[in-house]
């Protein structure tokens, strides 16, 4: 081999590495900490199944307004990473519900 060829292949060598730890780094970042996952997840299952109520009660006619600011709020809150707040407003929802029957 020749000169050139192995400077070649260190630097693709060296490329490989970096795109690696790159990759990894971003894995890294995905993670989530299992202490919060659940609290995720049932802030997640439950905002999606009050839009699917919300959403059934409109296309019934009923006035969801007051219901509609609380799911936008509860969204930007599990947007932003704050799962107890967004089950916060997802109770005040199941509330608001209970006491309107019809």
């Amino acid at each position: 081999m020749d000169h050139y060829s192995i400077i070649i292949s260190i630097l693709f060598i060296a490329i490989i590495i970096s795109i690696m730890c790159l990759e990894l780094r971003y894995i890294w970042k995905l993670r989530i900490d299992p202490k919060i996952a659940p609290i995720k997840n049932k802030s997640y299952t439950k905002l999606t199944t009050f839009k699917a109520v919300a959403e059934s009660l409109r296309s019934q006619g009923h006035d969801t307004t007051e219901i509609d600011v609380l799911l936008f709020r509860a969204e930007n809150a599990h947007g932003m990473r704050k799962y107890d707040e967004c089950l916060g407003l997802i109770n005040r929802i199941k509330i608001i519900l209970a006491m309107n029957p019809e």
